[in-house]
């Protein structure tokens, strides 16, 4: 059971989180996730590339006859499952081909692109009872519902706010959501033996579930947490809640010790707050805590030798985009990269599909609104692909 904390920067969090790292003594534990580095160059190649391959019923059969254990005898059952899963990995792709070639429609064929991807996830990551039919017999709804409740929007501009998303405890968003995973945790493991060093990035903490996302979101706070907006927010308008932050797991093999760094790069005050309250101790580790303080930002150090099984240290929901750094979240919405877009795209789709004189508006004025969904879907139509593609393979891509 993890302590409360109390050192310079580092306030009290009286629960453990979802996130995390670590350590105990000095192996690290096995990965479940392994970190693929591309070229930034390379990504949309890698992913629609890498997704055409599970149009192969056999190839996919066949990995789903391992990932289940399916006996020999069942692997027609098995095989049906796949046929599905390229029905709709084939439309995800045309929905996302027609996407880019639209400008009034793209937010719904955005928005079916992403739903088709989260079926063929479902469809591989869980068993027959889960098949088409049976998704629609028992989840025959999207599991959302649009909201613009706020007095008086659909008489003027529709702002961000206006927008939200309520989900319900049955459909194909719940469902999906239901093995919906953390990305884990990153960052570069360096190893030094002798006058020799050598470095590489790694997964230091394995996926967990997600849970705890509320009842009803905005479309503000999902921009908010969107990784992919974090270079562009100040432009669009937004306050993000994630910060930039680096982690290093530094091995000495001749000293035989530890150090584990994390910086949080310059943020906003009351983000950097939240951050610090999803960073926990254990309490036999604390005392090895030093903290690191600046300006609008910090981190610590904790050095301990080998051998010992006091150290655990848990952070926040993270995202790693590029290999240089990371996003830690403050959690307010507990969603992977890949959840977000879905929600997003779900008000989106719908606002444009069911109010297409408002959704006119907000294109023809190029006004708020307008820029967060546009760079939203730019993220949703670059990002989705290589994210449903780590999510078959069991894989991480971050771009170098």
């Amino acid at each position: 059971m993890l302590g409360a904390v109390r050192a310079t920067g580092l306030p009290p969090h009286p629960h453990c989180v979802r996130g995390l790292i670590l350590t105990r003594g000095s192996r690290l534990r096995g990965s479940l996730v392994q970190p693929v580095v591309i070229p930034r160059a390379d990504v949309e190649r890698t992913a629609i590339g890498g997704l055409r391959s599970f149009l192969n019923i056999e190839h996919v059969t066949d990995l789903l006859c391992q990932k289940h254990s399916v006996s020999i005898k069942d692997r027609h059952f098995v095989r049906l499952q796949a046929e599905s899963i390229r029905y709709c990995l084939q439309q995800a792709l045309e929905y996302r081909d027609a996407a880019l070639a639209s400008v009034f429609s793209r937010p719904t064929l955005v928005y079916y692109f992403v739903m088709s991807a989260a079926l063929c996830e479902i469809l591989f990551k869980r068993t027959g009872e889960f098949r088409l039919a049976k998704l629609r017999e028992r989840h025959g709804h999207h599991g959302l519902d649009l909201l613009i409740d706020t007095p008086g929007a659909l008489r003027g501009e529709v702002t961000m706010d206006d927008l939200s998303v309520q989900h319900r405890d049955t459909g194909t968003f719940p469902v999906w959501h239901e093995t919906a995973l953390s990305p884990g945790v990153f960052g570069t493991l360096t190893e030094i033996v002798g006058q020799g060093r050598t470095s590489g990035l790694r997964e230091m903490a394995p996926p967990s579930v997600l849970t705890g996302l509320p009842a009803r979101i905005s479309l503000r706070e999902l921009a908010s947490c969107c990784p992919t907006i974090y270079s562009e927010a100040a432009d669009l308008g937004i306050e993000l809640r994630v910060a930039r932050a680096t982690l290093e797991y530094t091995r000495n093999l001749d000293a035989k010790t530890n150090t584990i760094d994390v910086i949080i790069h310059p943020t906003i005050p009351n983000v950097l707050d939240e951050i610090w309250k999803h960073i926990t101790f254990s309490p036999r580790c604390v005392e090895h805590v030093q903290p690191k303080d600046f300006r609008a930002g910090g981190g610590f150090s904790l050095t301990f030798p080998d051998g010992v099984d006091y150290v655990n240290v848990k952070m926040p929901l993270s995202h790693m985009l590029e290999q240089r750094f990371c996003l830690l979240t403050t959690e307010e919405i507990a969603l992977n990269e890949f959840g977000i877009y879905y929600l997003a795209s779900y008000i989106e789709g719908m606002f444009a599909r069911y109010y297409p004189e408002f959704w006119t508006r907000a294109l023809d004025a190029n006004n708020q609104t307008f820029q967060v969904i546009d760079t939203l879907m730019g993220s949703a139509l670059a990002r989705a692909p290589l994210l449903l593609l780590g999510a078959l393979r069991e894989r991480y891509y971050i771009s170098d």
